[in-house]
């Protein structure tokens, strides 16, 4: 008997199952951290007719950081997951900046409500240029 999964989202990489050769699908953790880094790597104006839609987390990158920079970012994601991620209860958001590498550390630990369980994911984000 096949499992049962809570959670089963279409894998955004589309991988090909080796022998079914079906698009992989990622399931109950891995999908809502999927999930997650999705809401958060998003950038207002990404999302077409929904320009409110996003987190200005990589436009963050080339701005002085301050306390009020780490708050700024913190609302706007905790205002992103609660909109389109009912699945979770975050617990808390981290961010650290790294100044030596230009970068973000984004850290965020949460609940997920129908498995009674805490995880957590970290997300690192980078100036290309």
């Amino acid at each position: 008997m096949a499992k049962k999964y809570i959670y089963r989202d279409i894998n955004l990489a589309f991988e090909k199952h080796p022998l079914t050769g079906d698009v992989v699908s990622a399931t109950d953790v891995e999908a809502i951290k999927k999930s997650l880094r999705n809401l958060v790597m998003t950038d207002l104006y990404d999302v077409p007719f929904n320009p409110e839609k996003g987190t200005s987390l990589n436009g963050s990158l080339f701005e002085n950081f301050t306390p009020i920079t780490t708050e700024f970012l913190k609302t706007k994601i905790n205002e992103m997951i609660d909109l389109y991620e009912p699945r979770i209860q975050v617990q808390k958001i981290v961010i650290f900046q790294k100044d030596d590498q230009n970068a973000l550390e984004v850290s965020i630990y949460f609940k997920i409500l129908d498995l009674n369980r805490f995880e957590d994911i970290t997300i690192f984000v980078e100036r290309t240029r």
